[in-house]
């Protein structure tokens, strides 16, 4: 089941989204004592995680390619929103925080149009 992926309620990512989902190490502070055999770890939660997303966007005409990739920049704005990935998962409090990488062509001509893939990264706070 693949489903729309969505920032924010909407879906700013084009067509063709991948999303990998990356969750960062955990933090743990590891020390051994004097008089005391073996090591000890205190847990310290989980620190995050990040999305690595790729799509594409199209249109007519290159400026609507150029459109579609301003409004998914229009979110580094520094706001935690809800992400809904490709496979129906929610997750809380999620930024972008301008990590973009469009196709360095540009807008490519398909016959029926323009598309212009890209690659960004969204980093969950929670």
């Amino acid at each position: 089941m693949v489903v729309a992926a969505l920032l924010g309620g909407l879906p700013v990512f084009g067509w063709a989204v991948r999303v990998v989902h990356e969750p960062a190490e955990r933090a743990a502070d590891t020390r051994s004592y004097f008089g005391q055999g073996g090591v000890t770890r205190l847990d310290g939660g989980g620190r995050g995680r990040r999305f690595l997303v790729s799509g594409v966007f199209d249109g007519l005409v290159p400026a609507d390619c150029v459109a579609a990739e301003a409004v998914l920049l229009s979110y580094a704005d520094g706001v935690g929103r809800v992400f809904v990935d490709t496979q129906g998962r929610v997750w809380p409090n999620v930024i972008f925080e301008g990590a973009y990488y469009p196709d360095p062509r540009g807008p490519v001509a398909t016959g029926t149009g323009y598309c212009l893939a890209y690659r960004c990264e969204l980093t969950g706070l929670t």
